[in-house]
């Protein structure tokens, strides 16, 4: 991920806070949800096994991600694909 991109999304999102984690749905509409997300060198990282997001992604790994800063109206949106992992690498990147 670019370094840029990281600082910036690293400015605005709170360790603990939520981000709204948006996939393509069955229907192609939109299926947006409140997600919490670790900021990672490789990417971003998610974690939701078992939901509608994950069979959405398997389908079509397009997705968006709205990251913002409510008391100063800061806000990154991050789009691309996704890439699902289930190996032990995965877990540490979630761990660190």
């Amino acid at each position: 991920m670019d370094e840029k991109l990281i600082q910036a999304i690293k400015k605005i999102h709170e360790p603990d806070g939520w981000v709204h984690f948006s996939s393509i749905g069955p229907d192609g509409g939109p299926h947006v949800t409140p997600l919490m997300m670790g900021i990672h060198e490789e990417g971003l990282l998610f974690s939701f096994t078992g939901k509608q997001k994950k069979r959405n992604l398997e389908r079509d790994p397009r997705a968006c991600v709205s990251i913002s800063k409510p008391v100063t109206f800061g806000h990154v949106i991050v789009w691309g694909s996704v890439e699902i992992r289930h190996d032990e690498k995965a877990q540490e990147m979630w761990n660190e």
